[in-house]
């Protein structure tokens, strides 16, 4: 898809469907490959679209959602707010508002623009955001049904998909069913094979059992392909546990380094890194 868009760009460089349309594609490969250098690109082709066109829904979209990849919510609010006024059919400019509200607590308005949203279009994206909504709330049981709802609806791109199992993996985590956690985990490696969250999934799983060695293989194979902060935190405490701490040492300072480039790339990793950290149990 990348390429195809990169030479039709050649020929019509400040078409704003095409800057759009790549941007949206180096935003979905940011998220295949945590490569933060892909927001830099897909920022400069939004502000090319919207250069040739203000209104363009698709770029605003776009720049909404590359600022809510760099914890930008209020930024990220205020142009899927214009987004969303701009087209009252458009469901994915009031589910990147809904998130970033959320981020910023305000809770009845994400509700509100959520059940506009699930209106409008129910399928992954509404019902996976209905079912973080159930979790915040307290509601786990109501939140593995929605995310469910969301792998029964599914989505073009497989990654998408696999993500939702995830994160149904990650609920059934948090409530104790292990088993169904790992289950969940291997059923999105076979969705998008060698899916980097599926494996940092089952090393979760093996840390709950206090398996610490295939713990370590499966953070490896994660960190293999994306060495993202969550998985060498997770690696790193594995080894705290393990009463190694020069090891934990060496995951804790490529975090330091990963987040400089991330910061290079225009995304601020500071506080959620400490998160990242507490909740792993770091010392």
């Amino acid at each position: 898809m990348i390429p195809a868009l990169q030479e039709k760009l050649k020929a019509d460089d400040r078409n704003p469907d095409l800057n759009a349309a790549l941007g949206q594609a180096y935003l979905q490969k940011a998220r295949e490959t945590g490569d933060p250098s892909y927001y830099t690109k897909a920022e400069q082709l939004f502000e090319r679209a919207l250069s040739s066109n203000a209104d363009h829904g698709e770029a605003l979209i776009g720049n909404a959602s590359l600022a809510m990849s760099r914890h930008q919510f209020e930024k990220a609010r205020d142009i899927a707010q214009r987004a969303a006024n701009l087209d009252e059919y458009s469901a994915a400019a009031r589910g990147i508002l809904s998130d970033a509200l959320v981020q910023l607590r305000d809770y009845d308005s994400a509700v509100r623009v959520l059940e506009e949203m699930v209106r409008l279009k129910p399928n992954l994206s509404s019902y996976s955001r209905i079912s973080y909504m159930r979790e915040l709330k307290g509601d786990p049981k109501g939140a593995i049904r929605a995310m469910q709802m969301a792998i029964q609806a599914g989505a073009p791109n497989a990654e998408n998909t696999a993500w939702c199992i995830v994160q149904l993996g990650n609920l059934y985590l948090n409530s104790a069913h292990i088993a169904d956690a790992e289950m969940a985990y291997r059923a999105a490696l076979r969705r998008f094979p060698d899916y980097v969250h599926g494996y940092a999934g089952l090393a979760k799983v093996a840390s709950a059992r206090n398996e610490f060695e295939p713990a370590i293989e499966y953070y490896g194979r994660a960190i293999e392909r994306v060495p993202m902060p969550e998985f060498l935190i997770g690696l790193g405490s594995i080894y705290q546990r393990m009463g190694k701490p020069a090891e934990a040492a060496t995951q804790f300072r490529l975090v330091s380094n990963i987040k400089k480039m991330y910061e290079a790339n225009g995304v601020s990793m500071g506080a959620e890194i400490q998160q990242m950290m507490a909740k792993a149990g770091v010392q």
